[in-house]
């Protein structure tokens, strides 16, 4: 299964995305059991993190789009083992790619999101588009 969407970039279409991404897994009908409701819960979660990385970092404007995509990972003969999330953005003139920063003060109000992802996530990484733009994408073993 694959399913994609385009979001604004903006921060707040992150609510947005991660209740499409939840809706798009709930629904799926490739893997009888689907995803269990707590890794429903983490993709969710990092989905929104990749948006909002985008929409700070990048030059999504109130016009540009971000393409947010949900792939299941499996066969027929083994299952069900992976969901996949990918966020592809328009970049920056800086040609930003996506990267774990070093830490923060403890009470910043940003720079965890990539962390999250990381800590949460079987595998992620992040790389420019030969196309243009960036993709940041997550994998979490379901």
């Amino acid at each position: 299964m694959c399913a994609g969407e385009c979001f604004l970039g903006a921060r707040d279409e992150v609510p947005h995305v991660r209740k499409w991404v939840r809706a798009t897994l709930e629904g799926q009908t490739a893997f009888p059991g689907g995803v269990s409701p707590d890794s429903l819960d983490d993709v969710e979660l990092c989905a929104g993190e990749i948006l909002a990385n985008a929409a700070r970092y990048s030059d999504l404007s109130a016009d540009a789009m971000a393409r947010v995509s949900v792939f299941l990972i499996g066969d027929a003969e083994s299952g069900f083992r992976a969901v996949r999330v990918e966020c592809h953005d328009p970049g920056n003139v800086r040609e930003h790619v996506p990267a774990l920063r070093e830490e923060d003060a403890p009470y910043a109000t940003y720079g965890r999101g990539l962390r999250i992802v990381a800590a949460l996530a079987a595998r992620y990484d992040a790389f420019a588009h030969p196309d243009g733009g960036n993709v940041a994408w997550f994998e979490m073993d379901v």
